[in-house]
């Protein structure tokens, strides 16, 4: 059913905006990262994001599972496995507290966890302490229609922990 006045003219006629977008998400900040070289086992890192058109986190979708960040940490030398945030079992990046301050921007946090367990629908770790080496983080933000930012790498070293002197 159409409406129209005397003349046959339709007052308020439909129309349909469309806007596309095409534009990734800004490359994420690094807001907190580790020192390239230290003794800490436990790293922890934190970045931010921006999208011109959106970047909302999941309470901007409520029932569908969306995440803007996704990370990874792989060991370099000696070589070793990469782990990403995509799979809670065993070990993996988790990334949480996400933040979007408003619809443009995000920032979370990440650390390499194990022993993924579920409370109240949200899946979390303990802090997994790394062995020496030369690691890799990687990050990249994607926003709700899943365009995918350019990607921040951050490479660190742990040293082995200071041998304990005798007696302690």
């Amino acid at each position: 059913m159409i409406a129209s006045d005397e003349d046959g003219v339709d007052p308020s006629p439909l129309s349909v905006t469309v806007f596309l977008d095409v534009t990734p998400p800004s490359r994420p900040a690094l807001l907190e990262a580790p020192k390239r070289v230290s003794r800490d086992g436990k790293p922890s890192f934190r970045f931010s994001s921006r999208d011109d058109h959106s970047l909302p986190g999941e309470a901007d979708h409520p029932g569908v599972f969306y995440q803007p960040f996704y990370a990874t940490l792989r060991r370099l030398r000696p070589p070793g496995r990469t782990i990403g945030s995509s799979n809670p079992f065993g070990s993996y990046v988790s990334v949480s507290r996400e933040r979007c301050f408003t619809t443009f921007e995000c920032s979370a946090y990440a650390r390499p966890v194990y022993s993924a367990y579920a409370s109240r629908g949200l899946w979390t770790g303990f802090p997994e302490l790394l062995a020496p080496g030369l690691y890799e983080f990687r990050v990249q933000a994607r926003d709700a229609v899943g365009n995918e930012s350019a990607t921040t790498t951050h490479r660190f070293r742990i040293l082995r922990p200071r041998p304990r002197p005798p007696g302690d």
